[in-house]
């Protein structure tokens, strides 16, 4: 017998590991060769390695131990993208599986101010060595979400390029949102073609991000 309701949980939907997803994301849409599979999965085990309170944080949405998607919580963050940029770097130097010739990544923080930041993603060339990440308020309906597909709670996205109209968004909810009908595309970023599962339906504003969440993340 089929059921059309679904009951059974899928991978993810109980962990709160988007800060995570969003960071590789990103490294994935800049890095020009190849990141294999098993060569992303210990990138991933380096990373859980060094994020603290893990059982906090894979279960509240990125939140580290009891401190609130607040400035706290932003400085403490920041201390650790540090950690995770050094991870990032020292598999860019192990050249048994980067050719590449690039041998850092760096993720410094977007200090401009939102609207301004998001116009100019819209018209200047984006970056062909670099993506963004930042991270969603929760909105009071899906009427007033950002994201094309949901989600509307907080979540971590990377941004990979931009169309003429919105920004190519690498989300890692956006399957489980969009189940059978889930696709990709692709955005033309310079001489590169990054893939792309959502978009931005609406400009941004600050009051739609956490404050101080928004990160640059280069490949050098």
């Amino acid at each position: 017998m089929l059921r059309n309701s679904r009951s059974i949980l899928q991978q993810g939907e109980l962990d709160g590991f988007c800060l995570l997803y969003a960071i590789l994301n990103a490294f994935k849409a800049i890095y020009p060769g190849k990141f294999e599979l098993d060569q992303q999965k210990k990138v991933w085990s380096s990373l859980i390695g060094v994020t603290p309170s893990l059982q906090n944080f894979a279960s509240f949405g990125s939140t580290i131990a009891d401190i609130p998607n607040n400035d706290t919580d932003v400085v403490v963050k920041a201390l650790l993208k540090n950690q995770y940029s050094e991870i990032l770097t020292n598999w860019l130097k192990d050249k048994r599986h980067n050719k590449t010739g690039y041998s850092s990544i760096t993720i410094e923080p977007v200090t401009m101010d939102t609207g301004q930041w998001y116009q100019a993603m819209l018209k200047e060339p984006f970056p062909d060595d670099a993506a963004y990440i930042l991270c969603f308020r929760e909105a009071e309906s899906m009427s007033k979400g950002v994201l094309k597909y949901g989600p509307t709670n907080e979540h971590w996205v990377a941004i990979v390029g931009a169309t003429d109209e919105a920004l190519a968004l690498a989300c890692s909810y956006t399957s489980h949102y969009l189940g059978s009908k889930y696709a990709e595309s692709e955005v033309s970023v310079g001489t590169q073609s990054r893939a792309f599962n959502n978009q931005t339906v609406r400009k941004l504003t600050s009051s739609q991000l956490f404050t101080h969440s928004r990160y640059k993340i280069s490949i050098v």
